[in-house]
């Protein structure tokens, strides 16, 4: 089932379906494993903790996406689930400074592609 992908990364790539809504995404997730599609069970939101990512991740976003993300997690938490925002710029931080010379994606990216890239073509 791979006949057109195009990858980027042998260990970290997956395929998969992009939809409107989770059901649309189960169904297409059943089809494209030869299975039938099982009906989805409602999940509470009271039962979720949702984590926001708060700091360095957002430093860069532009102002109307952030109005939408925030209107989003006000959503998500009027409808019941829990919201807690997160300090994860140390996190950030550690992972730039591990991945200054190359991370996993990008060396297997070059690998993948190398005979594209030395063609020229764009």
């Amino acid at each position: 089932p791979l006949t057109g992908a195009f990858p980027l990364s042998m260990t970290l790539d997956s395929i998969g379906p992009l939809a409107r809504n989770v059901a649309d995404c189960a169904i297409t997730d059943a089809v494209m494993a030869a299975e039938e599609p099982a009906a989805l069970q409602p999940v509470s939101l009271a039962t979720l903790r949702i984590g926001i990512p708060r700091g360095v991740l957002f430093d860069e976003t532009q102002g109307e996406v952030a109005e939408a993300f925030e209107a989003c997690v006000d959503r998500i938490g009027q409808a019941g689930a829990r919201v807690a925002d997160l300090s994860i710029d140390d996190l950030i931080a550690e992972m730039r400074a591990a991945t200054r010379r190359g991370t996993i994606a990008s060396m297997e990216g070059a690998e993948v592609h190398a005979d594209w890239l030395a063609s020229g073509a764009s």
